[in-house]
């Protein structure tokens, strides 16, 4: 009796075996990943890869996470090295060193924009989860989302035992990725001090709408936005030159769709951005081009072109 019990003890050992290891659906994967974001703490080393015009940039990211708080820092040497970066309350600020300014803007990407877009595939049909391949070390499942309108795929490789997003990449066809990050390595018993997620106290805060003003009086244009509606947000800026053009960049998000908005001194020119299966609006407004593009229909576009002013 004592031997038949042992062994139904050990396959139901087994069994649960094999039901920890059974792959969730997409659903119940996007559940698991929004509770870890707010309850999972490691330190880790990521390796992150961005595509542009110019070639891809690759970079190293110190990460240091405790729920839903997150720190990140770069080696000395590098082009980041300056830089300190902290992710609470839903906003991302960037601190730099050498001139004690602290950039404020709502976070683009991580663990929530990951739980919205896997929630939205699993109703839509639109993603399949299996095993994956190891990533640093850890077993995973993979998550392949197709995007609306055949526009490209989302590549994810989870950690099976804390729901921790291990890698992520962004791919607009089968061989060509356009950026992402991998972990290269995680450790989930590091001991994190509250104080990382404190940035100076006597820092300058800017704000991206700051920035814009700024940038656009140094391209001698009007800082033309499009207003914070409470969804719709502006998380980065920058300045660009195409064929000579001096143009400014802005990045908008609703934390699932994107949207890109360019300002330059008016021009007949058709400026061509290598951004292929989005819409394109553009129009000339008080001797400037402003051209959108992004993830919405033109109509969509339409819309939030009525909306940009000063």
């Amino acid at each position: 009796m004592r031997i038949r019990c042992g062994l139904i003890g050990v396959l139901l050992g087994l069994g649960g075996l094999s039901l920890a290891q059974s792959i969730p659906t997409a659903s119940e994967l996007a559940t698991r990943i929004e509770r870890s974001g707010k309850t999972v703490s490691y330190a880790a080393v990521r390796s992150i890869t961005i595509r542009s015009e110019r070639g891809n940039r690759t970079f190293e990211e110190r990460v240091l996470r405790s729920g839903d708080k997150m720190y990140l820092s770069y080696e000395a040497g590098t082009p980041y090295a300056d830089q300190q970066i902290y992710e609470v309350g839903g906003k991302r600020y960037t601190y730099t060193k050498s001139n004690n300014e602290l950039r404020v803007a709502p976070i683009r990407g991580g663990g929530l924009e990951t739980y919205k877009l896997l929630a939205e595939a699993a109703i839509k049909g639109a993603v399949k989860v299996s095993r994956g391949d190891a990533v640093a070390s850890r077993a995973t499942f993979y998550v392949e989302i197709a995007s609306d309108r055949g526009r490209g795929t989302h590549r994810i490789w989870v950690d099976r035992e804390k729901y921790v997003v291990l890698k992520r990449s962004f791919a607009v066809s089968s061989s060509e990725e356009i950026g992402g990050f991998e972990v290269l390595k995680i450790d989930f018993s590091a001991k994190i001090s509250s104080s990382k997620f404190k940035w100076p106290s006597k820092a300058k805060l800017i704000t991206v709408q700051d920035d814009v003003r700024r940038l656009a009086k140094e391209l001698s244009v009007k800082p033309m936005m499009i207003p914070d509606s409470g969804k719709m947000a502006l998380v980065s800026t920058g300045k660009m030159e195409v064929r000579g053009q001096n143009i400014l960049r802005q990045f908008y998000t609703d934390g699932e769709r994107r949207l890109s908005l360019f300002v330059m001194k008016q021009t007949d020119a058709e400026m061509r951005f290598s951004m292929r299966g989005v819409e394109v609006h553009r129009w000339n407004s008080g001797g400037m081009t402003l051209i959108l593009i992004g993830d919405y229909s033109e109509a969509e576009l339409k819309k939030f072109a009525a909306r940009v002013k000063a």
